[in-house]
């Protein structure tokens, strides 16, 4: 078809303005691809087109990536995420909004980087994007949620171990915190978002807004400074910038930070919370029950089809040994003779 279409002469700019003006409602990246695909088979067929139509043509096409407005969550928004959302994307979530760190950051945290005495997690320089090891601070209701997730993790592991998408994306233990891939935790934040009615803001609303809404909520409130060492945006401090040491960085947290980031300040939500979390980890019990329950009658009747099995074969065995013996074989040939007649 190539052949075809290039072994005839044709106005080449014509059938190109023609071709993007009707797929300028597709997305800006198709619009791209098919640009440069089209411009290096005109190359490869040796057309040569002026440069300056290729680079009016890129220009009309738009930028690569589609231009969208920040959307910053308020506390409502987060609250009704996170009372939605299932236990480990809950946590995950509620960290977040502590500590403002990437979600990359929070998924390579490992058990003995924990401080939950202290309610601190330890980000180790492999960890970051700037390699430089930092301390992370929990408020009240993420640490303490936090606590329930580890009560939850032994259960989730076994629950998601034999799943096939699982074993495909990372569910696996290595010691983290959150033994999952990245892919795992964005499809279930869209999941989520699309359940509570964000799925118009779905490009707008993404778990890198959380870490927005963290500059944001702290901004007016705690020096700059603070707020971007907490943040771990060391590149873009001012020029006063000095180097705050951890226990510096912890007072401030846990007189000015704390009451900002902490979303649920009613103690009754904080309730309801915390037991939603637990009928979840009850629930996840009972399946596991359930299904070791299952396994151990299955077993039970495997064992007594292997016992009929061999009973069987004792039988077929002893039926062999009798048609080899040499009366039964003149009695069954004097029953065939008798039939004849």
């Amino acid at each position: 078809m190539v052949d075809k279409y290039f072994g005839v002469k044709r106005n080449w700019m014509e059938d190109l303005d023609h071709f993007f003006a009707t797929i300028m409602d597709r997305s800006p990246g198709f619009r791209v691809q098919a640009y440069t695909v089209l411009k290096t088979t005109f190359l490869y067929q040796n057309i040569d087109l002026p440069e300056r139509f290729w680079k009016i043509l890129r220009k009309r096409l738009g930028p690569r990536t589609q231009l969208v407005e920040d959307y910053i969550p308020s506390i409502e928004d987060l609250r009704k995420i996170v009372l939605n959302a299932p236990p480990l994307l809950k946590t995950i979530v509620l960290v977040l909004i502590s500590t403002g760190a990437r979600v990359g950051e929070i998924l390579k945290i490992k058990l003995k980087d924990l401080d939950l005495e202290h309610k601190k997690i330890i980000l180790l320089p492999e960890y970051t994007k700037n390699r430089r090891k930092r301390t992370l601070f929990l408020t009240e209701e993420a640490a303490n949620t936090l606590k329930i997730w580890l009560k939850m993790r032994e259960r989730y592991l076994e629950k998601k171990s034999n799943k096939k998408f699982c074993k495909k994306y990372g569910a696996i233990d290595g010691g983290r915190v959150f033994p999952v891939h990245y892919n795992v935790v964005m499809y279930s934040w869209n999941r989520l978002l699309k359940r509570l009615g964000y799925k118009a803001r779905r490009h707008e609303f993404t778990l890198h807004n959380i870490r927005k809404w963290f500059r944001t909520r702290l901004g007016p409130h705690i020096p700059i400074d603070i707020v971007e060492a907490l943040m771990g945006h060391e590149g873009y401090l001012t020029k006063s910038y000095r180097k705050y040491s951890d226990m510096e960085l912890e007072k401030y947290f846990r007189e000015k930070c704390e009451p900002l980031l902490t979303i649920f300040e009613d103690l009754e939500e904080k309730i309801r919370l915390e037991k939603k979390l637990e009928e979840k980890d009850a629930e996840m019990r009972e399946i596991l029950e359930k299904y070791e329950s299952e396994n151990l009658h299955l077993k039970i009747e495997l064992n007594e089809l292997r016992i009929k099995l061999m009973e069987m074969e004792n039988k077929i065995s002893r039926l062999q040994q009798y048609t080899a013996l040499p009366l039964f074989k003149k009695l069954l040939e004097k029953i065939m003779v008798e039939q004849q007649l």
